[in-house]
């Protein structure tokens, strides 16, 4: 499923990103299950992934995702939701013109006691 945002939260959300992520990588927040990530280059060959079940949302920037032989473009603004584990073929759409900024809160279906039980 994929769903857009509109209007002027779009900057403020690559913001709020980038300043929690300011070099490339990915970055697991104080809250378990989310993380944050940032991709400044292009890649040379596409890479294959394993997209857990989250919500992921696109701060700034662009990505193709294929599964499954469906090809799908991620742009800012945009969100997904994988309510299943899913392997990916990522690829950069071009030269990168600003910094691929997203969100990825992670959805877990397993139930968990409380840690102080």
């Amino acid at each position: 499923m994929r769903a857009t945002l509109t209007g002027s939260g779009i900057p403020t959300l690559a913001k709020l990103i980038g300043a929690l992520v300011p070099y490339d990588g990915n970055v697991e927040l104080r809250i378990p299950g989310v993380r944050v990530a940032r991709v400044s280059h292009t890649n040379q060959e596409p890479m294959h992934y394993v997209q857990r079940s989250s919500l992921c949302l696109v701060g700034q920037g662009a990505k193709i995702v294929t599964i499954g032989g469906e090809t799908y473009g991620y742009e800012a603004g945009q969100m997904a939701v994988y309510s299943i584990d899913v392997q990916w073929l990522v690829e950069s759409p071009g030269p990168v013109t600003r910094n691929h900024i997203c969100c990825s809160c992670s959805i877990s279906m397993r139930r968990r006691s409380p840690s102080w039980l």
